[in-house]
């Protein structure tokens, strides 16, 4: 079910279009979504090189790619073949009202290279599987090729340093009209220090010991007089 929003990018139906240049492009946007909504780190830079300013290597952007590899998907659509959504069935919600809901069809995972310039005609580079950037805690898995509920248990660990802190400072922006840092979808070298990161720590050390509870954060952030005095 999750898949399905990193499958909102834009396809293309245009004729002449290229299945496996775009399924590259569908992979790539997957990547960036998971880094700026999620690390706050502008991973997109690694597609076609080593990033400049961050230890983020191309290497890595791949293995974060190689996530999704199993989802089934064209690279070139038609109307009547959107294929790899399935309706799966429906929910109920709190209010009794029921919803229907899709998800993507997981299928044997695609091989996954690293592409020299970020050229999908480039078919010579070196496999990749599932993995985290070494900059950040790892995985912990072994034995076996990581999957996208794996991918998930990391991002909530405790001990994630750029979680927390990216969904604390994007609800602090939103619910008080100002920001915590300079740009948060980069909190990378390039993206500037914190405004008070004394604060940003505590919003996000809260929001962990929650067990990431966004209504505890949301009702922290808006009802703390604390906070208010000080930064309202």
């Amino acid at each position: 079910l999750a898949a399905v929003y990193h499958r909102l990018c834009k396809v293309t139906d245009e004729g002449g279009a290229q299945a496996g240049e775009y399924l590259v492009k569908y992979a790539a946007d997957r990547v960036r979504t998971l880094g700026t909504a999620w690390l706050g780190l502008t991973v997109g830079c690694a597609q076609c090189h080593d990033h400049k300013y961050d230890p983020l290597s191309q290497q890595e952007f791949y293995e974060l790619a190689a996530f999704f590899a199993d989802i089934e998907q064209v690279g070139v659509y038609e109307l009547r073949d959107y294929r790899g959504f399935q309706p799966l069935g429906k929910v109920q919600r709190e209010d009794g009202r029921e919803v229907t809901f899709a998800a993507t069809v997981s299928t044997e995972p695609m091989e996954t290279r690293v592409l020299a310039r970020g050229d999908w005609l480039a078919e010579g580079g070196e496999v990749v599987q599932p993995n985290t950037p070494a900059l950040l805690p790892p995985l912990g898995v072994e034995g076996r090729r990581a999957t996208r509920a794996d991918l998930a248990d990391w991002l909530v660990r405790p001990d994630h340093p750029l979680v927390p802190r990216v969904v604390a400072a994007r609800l602090w922006e939103l619910l008080m009209g100002q920001p915590l840092v300079p740009v948060a979808d980069d909190l990378g070298a390039q993206g500037g220090r914190p405004h008070d990161a004394r604060l940003l720590d505590w919003l996000a050390g809260r929001f962990v010991a929650s067990g990431f509870d966004l209504r505890d954060l949301v009702r922290t952030i808006v009802t703390s007089r604390e906070i208010g005095r000080a930064h309202v």
